[in-house]
């Protein structure tokens, strides 16, 4: 790993520890009536130093009192197909499946507008968190798409701020997954790595 950029995130996640435990970052309204959704682009060849960051960082703002409802997608899905009785059936036939018909099997009880969205929704619902950390999204992808799941989850109670861990760029209009795909426009979230106090 290249040092410089390690120390560089390193020193951005300093930074998000000191934004999220400063209270003006929860009371300031959003721009325009916006909700507080906030992106967090990386780059992808970092996501395991990175997930180790944000872990910690969980636990940093925890010992502050700050609630984070921390949200692994990957880990989610994993559960949500545990629950229904499908994980097993799902590694044991993917291997026999085409691309296509994998990913229309894995979608159905995946579904990135209902499914996932209900389950984060009550994860905080019994957490009730002040700030929702959403990561582990290039894990998921192409069977959850970002910009979906963000439309989804607009009515999220109480317009608790939601920061998603995005490993690719964010421009404020469209997300590049991997820095190549695109993900679809998304003009309703603040870039994290622009964002000041």
């Amino acid at each position: 790993m290249d040092e410089r950029k390690k120390h560089e995130l390193d020193k951005k996640f300093e930074e998000l520890f000191h934004t999220f435990s400063n209270e003006k970052f929860f009371n300031e309204p959003p721009i325009m009536g916006e909700l507080p959704f906030y992106i967090f682009p990386y780059d992808p060849v970092y996501e395991e130093k990175v997930n180790d960051l944000i872990i910690s960082l969980v636990k940093r703002l925890s010992t502050k009192g700050l609630n984070v409802s921390d949200v692994p997608l990957f880990q989610l899905c994993v559960s949500l197909l545990e629950n229904q009785n499908l994980l097993e059936k799902v590694v044991e036939r993917e291997p026999s499946f085409s691309k296509e018909v994998f990913l229309h099997n894995i979608q159905n009880p995946l579904n990135a507008n209902t499914t996932i969205p209900t389950a984060i929704r009550n994860q905080i619902e019994k957490e009730i968190p002040k700030i929702i950390f959403i990561r582990e999204t290039g894990a998921v992808f192409p069977f959850i798409r970002t910009h979906n799941l963000l439309n989804n989850l607009h009515s999220i109670p109480g317009e608790i701020p939601l920061v998603l861990f995005f490993p690719g760029r964010y421009d404020n209009v469209r997300m590049r997954l991997f820095g190549q795909m695109s993900d679809d426009n998304y003009y309703r979230a603040y870039n994290l790595q622009d964002f000041k106090l």
